[in-house]
């Protein structure tokens, strides 16, 4: 039925549409409308006025906080405005200010990277020096690629490494915690640390396994498994399963923790220095405490390590996972690299520890032998359509940390935000954002500024970057359960925002006469499934729109 009254609509808009001969050009040239003139123009922008303010009349939103902005991209000209100047808390809707600041300075080509150095020499199968593992806020860099660079150092023809394993995070400052460099009093929502060198998206996974014998010691594995990690495993197994059912050793299945070792703490030497969309780590976490009686704790040490601690019983035969942030990535990464190439057979005489490659005094011996680089847009399609609030402040501090004006790197970041306001006059001198994802309170924007920067980053050379960062109505992204039969279907793009008390969407809608919109919508206060009620309905109507005369 409901696809029967949307093809209905379709046949009525167009049968009212074709006889007005309408000629449709390319954006920014203006439209060709024969039998159209301003006066029919500007009746069917005022009747698209009074359906929206009927919607709005509806909602009951005369005691709250709102803002809209609609602008025509191809005839430069307001459609709708309401409130289009109040200072609103945007959401996510600030990750699109972060993509467009991003692409505006650093450029669509820009590479995010993480490198593998090497300070010294090979002689004789020995490598004389140190290895560097250095980030630079590539956020896809995992496990997998420690392995090929641990067998990249072998297929050196090393043997023996005669030096340290250095983790080198100093691209970005050491403001890890959103919540530092936001300046915000509430988490809001807990991110795992913002760092340079990232692994596995900084998160750890856990996974404890019962063996046979009731009273021996679980198993323990990490992902990523590293040296950075120290052990308190004291959970031991409950019960027994038949001898037929027995589940294979760790030495079988290649496990990098041995059973005879696990109650033993192992923490890498002394020389390391101590230092709208849910997170995916939010999802996925378990309580520590479980109907199976096991327990899973970490903590970072005053040595650099992360402790995890294992406590109570596991069923024999079953196994138990848990998630958790990494609390010292660059660490971590280091540590998981030394073990991957000490699983290579080559013999390790030195220390796992921190320290920029910058501080190499003589570089004549220093070289890049792996490298893993993701373009630019690798990061904002995903992180802008799916709301991913860890990647969107990735990108936030890399903004400041390659600037390199300030130390603080949220702070430059602002700066060039403020900057990118000036460029594209873009005239709100009190509108700031705290942080990358939108999850601070504190931030500030006005409906209008959105759909400026919507219309101002069109028509440049990244602007198909941005549109196509955008969520698709009943596709895909935050937007793929709305909009379903109507006009919008397929049509409208949006970036969504979402608090307790805060509903935003803004991006861009095709008329029917093809003439693209900027749209922006921001609510604050009230309930947020009213607010989104009213974007699905004000969107549907901008997909429906349609210039009309009264002849037709």
């Amino acid at each position: 039925m409901k696809k029967i009254l949307f093809l209905s609509v379709i046949i009525l808009s167009f049968a009212i549409y074709q006889p007005i001969c309408t000629q449709h050009q390319t954006k920014g040239s203006g439209f060709n409308y024969p039998s159209i003139t301003a006066s029919d123009s500007a009746k069917s922008i005022l009747t698209l006025q009074n359906d929206i303010q009927k919607i709005l009349g509806a909602s009951g939103l005369k005691t709250l906080r709102y803002g809209i902005s609609i602008y025509s991209v191809d005839s430069k000209k307001y459609f709708f405005e309401k409130n289009s100047d109040m200072l609103l808390t945007p959401a996510s809707v600030s990750k699109l200010f972060t993509a467009a600041t991003a692409l505006h300075y650093l450029g669509s080509d820009y590479k995010l990277k993480t490198e593998l150095y090497i300070d010294g020499s090979v002689q004789n199968n020995i490598l004389i020096g140190d290895i560097y593992l250095v980030g630079y806020g590539n956020p896809f860099f995992y496990s997998s690629h420690l392995d090929s660079m641990a067998q990249t150092i072998k297929d050196l023809g090393v043997k023996e490494i005669r030096g340290n394993i250095y983790a080198d995070g100093s691209f970005f400052d050491e403001l890890t915690e959103r919540l530092d460099y936001s300046g915000d009093k509430d988490i809001v929502q807990a991110l795992q640390p913002i760092t340079a060198l990232i692994i596995n998206n900084n998160i750890l996974k856990v996974t404890v396994t019962a063996g046979n014998r009731a009273g021996q010691l679980v198993w323990v594995q990490t992902d990523p498994p590293s040296d950075g990690f120290s052990y308190n495993v004291t959970a031991k197994v409950h019960g027994f399963i038949r001898e037929e059912r027995k589940i294979p050793t760790p030495r079988q299945r290649g496990n990098n923790l041995e059973p005879e070792n696990q109650q033993k703490s192992k923490s890498p030497k002394n020389e390391i220095i101590a230092g709208d969309s849910p997170s995916d780590i939010a999802q996925r976490r378990q309580s520590s405490d479980t109907k199976e009686g096991i327990s899973v704790n970490t903590k970072l040490q005053n040595d650099g390590t992360q402790l995890i601690t294992v406590t109570g019983r596991l069923d024999a035969g079953k196994s138990y996972t848990y998630f958790d942030f990494i609390r010292k990535p660059d660490l971590v990464a280091a540590g998981s690299l030394k073990n991957k190439i000490e699983k290579l057979g080559i013999t390790i005489i030195g220390a796992l520890s921190q320290k920029s490659v910058k501080s190499v005094n003589n570089k004549s011996n220093l070289r890049v032998v792996y490298e893993v680089t993701n373009n630019i847009t690798d990061l904002i399609v995903p992180m802008v359509k799916n709301s991913d609030n860890f990647q969107a402040e990735v990108l936030f501090k890399i903004i400041g940390a390659k600037s390199g004006k300030l130390r603080d790197n949220a702070k430059e970041t602002r700066r060039l935000i403020e900057n990118l306001f000036e460029n594209f006059g873009i005239n709100c001198k009190e509108c700031v954002l705290y942080d990358g994802s939108g999850l601070s309170r504190r931030s500030k924007i006005t409906a209008d500024a959105v759909t400026r920067l919507l219309e101002k980053t069109y028509n440049t050379n990244y602007g198909k970057v941005i549109d196509s960062s955008l969520a698709i109505a009943s596709v895909d992204g935050t937007i793929r359960n709305r909009f379903f039969g109507t006009l919008a279907e397929n049509n409208l793009h949006g970036k969504t925002g979402t608090h307790s008390n805060v509903s935003a969407l803004a991006g861009y809608v095709l008329t029917l006469d093809g003439e693209r919109l900027a749209y922006s919508m921001i609510f604050n206060g009230g309930d947020i499934s009213t607010f989104k009620k009213i974007e699905n309905e004000i969107g549907a109507v901008l997909a429906q729109f349609f210039y009309f005369n009264r002849i037709n």
